[in-house]
């Protein structure tokens, strides 16, 4: 029997004038970890790559444009009954003032790494993959410090 993986994305959104990360709060409404801070995720959607969904998911999530973006790691993990293969991404944003949230988040905040952790960590939903990408974000930060527009069909 051959198996059947999702795709997904999460977007760990850096903001360097600040040195923070930004968080979301998940809609009440959402079926999985509702209320909870998170981070930008999504599905890759048919015949689109991982980089085309991240800057997809962040203009849907967020409305706005990604500037820059570097892979940080690659995971596989089960969630209800389905197995995942998951990129994240470090990236940054072309205008990070001006956010506007679609329904699947009720608010945001632009966090230290020190306070990500104590932020998203719940007793409910699994995180350790936020926690993991963020620590590969604090080493590959730096790498993302001249801001200027994708150029792309994405």
């Amino acid at each position: 029997m051959s198996a059947h993986f999702l795709a997904g994305v999460v977007a760990i959104v850096w903001r360097a004038d600040t040195d923070s990360y930004l968080l979301v709060r998940r809609s009440a409404t959402k079926g999985y970890a509702a209320g909870k801070w998170w981070v930008v995720t999504g599905t890759v959607e048919s015949n689109e790559g991982f980089p085309g969904a991240l800057v997809r998911e962040v203009r849907e999530e967020l409305g706005a444009e990604v500037s820059q973006w570097r892979l940080l790691e690659t995971t596989h993990f089960n969630r209800d009954g389905a197995e995942w293969l998951s990129a994240a991404f470090l990236c940054t944003l072309v205008e990070p003032d001006k956010l506007v949230l679609d329904d699947e988040h009720d608010a945001y905040e632009w966090v230290k790494a020190s306070e990500v952790e104590r932020r998203v960590v719940n007793a409910e939903n699994p995180t350790d993959w936020i926690l993991s990408a963020l620590s590969l974000a604090e080493r590959y930060k730096a790498e993302l410090v001249k801001p200027q527009a994708i150029k792309s069909a994405f």
